[in-house]
């Protein structure tokens, strides 16, 4: 299904008052195709190497189409939120949206309308209505990002993602949910959160110091317990990495350096990397730490290309 499709179905859509179930069911729906066109433009990440044009042009498109996708889901489900609760004009007209995104190597700061604060890791989309509904307060992200909610005992906060949503009511967490990374996780730090794959799965609730991760694909969850300031380093700027595989920590250093990474062997696939590397610490420096951590590894450096042997 192309985006010109899916933006005329959600048209058709609009004016239905959807269940719960249905507008969930649809959601994932598009955040599907979301997936599906970011993989066939970036196809060939690893170790097949573009023209350079072509890459550009593919990089650019992939980012657009996924905030695309985001934003008709967003506006689809803010709709029927909105028109139970502030308005019922509303049906069928134009919700005015915030969209805010970071380029790579980029860290954002925001607050919300009802004042909770977000820091939006590099590479990642937030979208929010500019006036929260008065049952609920709903965001949608593609990436990363550290939530610090103001508490609202009437109004649950929701963080929605192509595979899993995050229920608050005041709390402190960080949750991770690229679109090129086969696993979504939300970290809590203080307070407590309820999380759940989009497809009927049960709840798992959380307290601090616990990790929700949910594998997109095989469908299973699983609750361990973490560091938090490990897996929130990176608002400082730091890039912790424990028992990550080269592939997912090539998929960081892109999105914190802005340059493309080439692995060209296979020789690495199964090891896993333990490091952290401090705020400041150049491209040169982390490549050079990781060749020493992972025996018979050496790069190059080619304009704005990495490549790894």
């Amino acid at each position: 299904m192309t985006l010109k499709n899916l933006f005329n179905e959600w048209e058709k859509q609009a004016p239905v008052d959807l269940s719960e179930e249905q507008m969930d069911a649809a959601f994932s729906k598009v955040m599907k195709e979301a997936d599906r066109v970011e993989s066939k433009l970036g196809h060939g990440r690893y170790g097949i190497f573009r023209n350079p044009v072509f890459r550009v042009v593919a990089k650019y498109s992939s980012a657009a189409a996924v905030a695309v996708c985001v934003t008709l889901a967003f506006v689809a489900v803010s709709r029927k939120s909105y028109d139970r609760g502030l308005s019922a004009h509303i049906q069928g007209e134009q919700v005015n949206m915030v969209e805010l995104s970071t380029g790579n190597g980029e860290i954002r700061r925001i607050t919300l309308p009802d004042s909770s604060k977000v820091t939006l890791n590099a590479g990642s989309v937030l979208i929010y209505p500019e006036r929260f509904s008065p049952e609920e307060r709903a965001v949608y992200l593609c990436g990363e990002a550290a939530f610090d909610v103001t508490g609202d005992p009437e109004r649950c906060f929701i963080v929605k993602t192509s595979s899993i949503s995050v229920k608050v009511y005041g709390t402190m967490f960080n949750i991770t949910a690229y679109n090129d990374c086969p696993l979504v996780s939300t970290t809590l730090c203080k307070g407590s959160i309820s999380a759940m794959g989009n497809h009927g799965e049960a709840p798992a609730k959380l307290v601090p110091g616990q990790k929700y991760t949910f594998d997109k694909v095989s469908g299973q969850a699983s609750v361990t317990e973490v560091n938090t300031k490990e897996d929130t380093a990176w608002m400082d700027g730091d890039l912790c990495f424990r028992s990550e595989s080269l592939h997912n920590i090539v998929k960081t250093i892109e999105r914190r350096y802005g340059v493309r990474v080439y692995i060209t062997t296979s020789k690495y696939d199964n090891d896993f990397i333990t490091a952290k590397f401090i705020h400041g610490e150049t491209l040169e420096d982390l490549m050079t730490a990781l060749c020493k951590v992972t025996p018979g590894m050496s790069y190059r450096i080619i304009n704005s290309n990495i490549y790894i042997k």
